[in-house]
This record gives C-alpha cells, structure tokens and sequence, in this order.
C-alpha cells in the first residue's frame, strides 16, 4: 500500500481519536430574566402602603403592606399562593386565572420597559415635567387584565416613573409611584419558596377570569 495514503489515513484516526476523547463541555442555559421594583400606592379613598414584586423568569414574589394588613403572592413550580403572615395561613389559587400572573397585581412594565410598551401596543401621548425633569407619557391596555394604564418614563433610559391604571370602573384607580426599577440583578431561587408552620388552604374556583 502507497505509504503517504497510508500515514494518511493513521493521522486521520489519530485525529477523529482525539476529538472523541476530549471532553464535552455542559451548554450553559439561558439565565431568567429577573425585574425588581418597589412603588408607592395610592386610591381615591388613600394612601395604600408600599408594594414590592421580585420576577425571575415565571416565578413572582409580591409584597403588599397596607394600612392594617399586610399580605405576599407567591408563585412557584408548585403554583400561585397568597400568604397571610399574620393569621399564619397559605391560600393556594386555582391554577390558570389571572392570579398567576404578575400583571394582576401591578399591570406595569416587566424587564426592557422600551419593549414592554412596544408588547403593548402602548402609544405616547405628550410629555410632562416629574421632579423638574421631562418625562414622556403613554396609553395603553394591559392585554392579560384589560386594565388601562398610563404610564410616564425618562426619556432615553425608559426608567418608569409614574402609573396610573383605572379598572372597569372609574373609580377603580390606583397611582403607583416607582420608588425604584431594576433588571438583570441576582435573584435567588429561595426568594420563592413558601414559608413554613402555616395552614394550606385551597381557593375555590368561582370562575375568575383565567389568565392569557
């Protein structure tokens, strides 16, 4: 046998040898996105105490603390829970209503605020003056609750300011001040476990409006 063909062919083996010996590196899974903010809330009738929601990819944690209670939705892999801190029970929601979704207790912006009122189909209705500086302001309506919203945003950084969303009634509105907005910051998965040494209850399905 020609000897270069041969040579060749062993350099070949050698070769095909050492890719397969070389060890597979894990592909890296995307990371969740994450959203925190903080907001101030305000109703025709008052002041409604401050409110927290922490997203990392399909899980929430929100905090409400109003005058005289104070209540956390939870959703994990196991499902969307309120807890009653207070009283030392759990409420399990039927899965798929609105419940399970972050919107239904702030129908504010998620992650990119920019890509969030593009999502929307949110239009951009002037521009106003918030702490002495501009700030432009847009309409739309939240798709998964319906609710309208206005909402005013820096220009440029997108940062959200101010909310103003009204339900079904007009008297079913509700300011909500952005105390502050961050994305892409750690989040541990801990943030949304359930607390422990509390009473389970089930929520009955009265046929709220399901989510999507």
């Amino acid at each position: 046998m020609n000897k270069t063909i041969t040579g060749g062919l062993l350099a070949a083996l050698l070769a095909s040898q050492a890719v397969l010996a070389a060890p597979v590196k894990p592909s890296k899974s995307a990371k969740p996105d994450t959203t925190v903010y903080q907001v101030s809330a305000k109703s025709p009738q008052g002041d409604m105490g401050p409110r927290s929601m922490t997203i990392k990819g399909d899980f929430f944690y929100w905090d409400m603390d109003s005058p005289g209670i104070r209540l956390q939705a939870i959703k994990n892999s196991k499902g969307t829970f309120m807890v009653n801190s207070a009283r030392k029970f759990i409420v399990e929601y039927p899965r798929g209503t609105l419940r399970d979704t972050p919107m239904s207790y702030v129908p504010g912006p998620i992650g990119n605020v920019q890509k969030f009122l593009q999502s929307q189909g949110a239009r951009k209705v002037g521009t106003e003056k918030i702490g002495g500086k501009p700030a432009n302001v847009y309409t739309y309506t939240e798709s998964k609750t319906k609710w309208k919203c206005k909402l005013w945003v820096r220009p440029v950084s997108y940062e959200p300011l101010k909310l103003i969303t009204t339900g079904v009634k007009a008297t079913d509105t509700v300011t909500y001040t952005y105390k502050s907005y961050k994305t892409g910051v750690p989040v541990a998965d801990s943030k949304f476990d359930l607390p422990k040494g509390m009473t389970m209850r089930k929520m009955p399905d009265y046929g709220e409006k399901k989510a999507g």
